[in-house]
């Protein structure tokens, strides 16, 4: 009866752990959203669209990103980026955490053009960062220019649409402020990893499970026979 309670309790504490364990998403989407427009991103002078993030709690890595552009067309090309974001001097901060391949549109239509590093990009859960789209590197044998999606008010409380007027000039990203357009926010999609945060229902579970552990703890100690 003894062994029959204990591995009661292991099933029981085992079901926590994999509670516990289970993974919860705390992406952002705000494309659907983004009803207004800012332009005009390209060559030679705009070179540079982003958005400010604070890193959902839980999550460490950054494993997708990108931008919903309305009318940029394919002669333009650029490279999404990470980096730090110092707050105080309203800059990038850092060496890149990450850099794409040379990119480009498909034409000058309305689409949300995503960047996918080959391994997550890691990140503190809680800091702020930049996510950005530049020109500034690729600027020599492109040209034209065209709008990003942007929201009309802030919905999203972590960060702001940013951007730099720096031209072929990368080092300006951490070196010179950027600008912003009052409080409105990029169309733009960023996904984590996953999360080990405990749903509602989780725990629900968590609590469950450690009643019944300490239910079956306590009945295992009166199980035991009275010494004589």
């Amino acid at each position: 009866m003894r062994i029959v309670k204990l591995n009661v309790a292991l099933i029981i504490m085992s079901v926590l752990v994999l509670a516990c364990g289970n993974a919860v998403a705390q992406n952002i989407d705000t494309t659907a959203s983004a009803t207004g427009s800012i332009g005009g991103f390209g060559v030679p002078h705009t070179a540079t669209y982003g958005q400010t993030i604070t890193i959902p709690l839980g999550s460490s890595n950054i494993t997708k990103f990108g931008f919903r552009m309305e009318s940029v067309p394919s002669t333009v090309a650029f490279r999404g980026e990470i980096y730090a974001w110092d707050s105080v001097n309203n800059r990038a901060t850092g060496s890149a955490l990450y850099e794409s391949a040379l990119a480009q549109t498909t034409g000058p239509t309305s689409q949300i053009v995503t960047f996918t590093p080959g391994s997550p990009v890691p990140v503190t859960a809680g800091q702020q960062y930049v996510l950005f789209v530049s020109s500034a590197r690729d600027q020599t044998g492109h040209a034209g220019g065209g709008n990003f999606a942007i929201t009309t008010s802030s919905i999203y409380s972590g960060g702001s649409f940013v951007f730099q007027n720096g031209g072929a000039d990368p080092s300006a990203w951490t070196t010179q402020n950027w600008n912003s357009v009052g409080t409105h926010d990029a169309g733009f999609i960023a996904e984590f990893d996953a999360a080990p945060v405990p749903t509602l229902s989780q725990w629900a579970l968590i609590v469950l499970g450690l009643l019944l552990s300490l239910f079956a703890l306590i009945q295992l100690r009166r199980s035991r026979p009275t010494p004589a």
